[in-house]
């Protein structure tokens, strides 16, 4: 739990997904981009090889999941 909240697996096989806190359709790399905000950690560079390993990794652990698109999450 974090912030009261359950995190989540990790897996990306819900995205595109529907964010109700922001009532926006959210892509993966804006979501990296918004937990690491909220975390207020220090984010990488938009297009570099760290984000760009980072959504690799995270799309490897979700393959054979089935695909639950669109998602929708608080």
């Amino acid at each position: 739990m974090l912030r009261g909240q359950r995190l989540s697996q990790g897996h990306t096989n819900g995205f595109p997904e529907f964010r109700l806190e922001s009532e926006k359709v959210v892509n993966l790399p804006q979501r990296l981009r918004e937990c690491f905000r909220s975390l207020r950690a220090e984010t990488f560079e938009q297009e570099s090889d760290e984000f760009r390993n980072l959504e690799i990794y995270l799309n490897a652990r979700g393959n054979g999941l089935k695909i639950e698109t669109p998602a929708v999450r608080y």
